[in-house]
């Protein structure tokens, strides 16, 4: 399961919009501290971002994906490829962490 620790979030993307493109923002940067890895704001993002976010491992993934325009279909099928689970829920899950990143402004 993907692993994003934020607020109740509303969910962003429509049916129509799974062939969407998306970039991540390159206002944050991926900080290992210890075990954790992290999403940390940025120049000004600092200002717009409360604290930082936190991956696990396919979460990381995703967020190299991001770093030129992905199709949503193409990364559901590239972690589908990497990781081992059920195809539906891998799914859903990229699909709820994309919302994510959408509604706090890590997508552009």
């Amino acid at each position: 399961m993907l692993i994003l620790y934020l607020f109740d979030l509303n969910r962003q993307l429509q049916k129509g919009d799974k062939g969407k493109l998306v970039k991540r923002n390159n206002n944050f940067l991926v900080k290992h501290v210890g075990d954790q890895i992290l999403l940390m704001p940025v120049g000004s993002q600092v200002h717009y971002t409360n604290g930082f976010i936190v991956l696990n491992e396919t979460g990381l993934y995703l967020w190299e994906l991001l770093e030129s325009e992905c199709n949503i279909d193409d990364l559901k099928k590239s972690v589908a490829e990497k990781f081992d689970g059920d195809l539906t829920l891998i799914q859903k899950d990229v699909i709820c962490f994309i919302d994510d990143l959408i509604k706090i402004g890590l997508i552009e």
